[in-house]
């Protein structure tokens, strides 16, 4: 089943199952907040998420990841690639 939320550039999708139900992490960007220009896209990123149930593709309304909001710090530009790690005992 296809999706593709509006409004957002989207890129870089991980993937991880929970049960039965499968979760996208994606890196995303407000076209706005970019001037419309997909190549100013990387200093403007957070993680989106979304989950697929029976019912179809649900994306959450606020991203699972964004930089920190203060100036001068060294995690206020860019987020880059995540990946996703199983815990070998609880399988969360």
């Amino acid at each position: 089943m296809a999706w593709f939320p509006l409004n957002r550039y989207i890129w870089d999708f991980w993937f991880a199952w929970q049960g039965e139900t499968l979760h996208l992490f994606y890196l995303q960007a407000d076209p706005a907040a970019c001037g419309y220009n997909p190549e100013r896209r990387h200093d403007r990123a957070t993680v989106g998420h979304a989950v697929r149930t029976a019912w179809g593709w649900h994306a959450l309304p606020a991203p699972a990841l964004t930089p920190h909001p203060a100036p001068h710090r060294w995690d206020n530009l860019a987020i880059g690639t995540g990946s996703i790690i199983q815990h070998p005992e609880t399988d969360t």
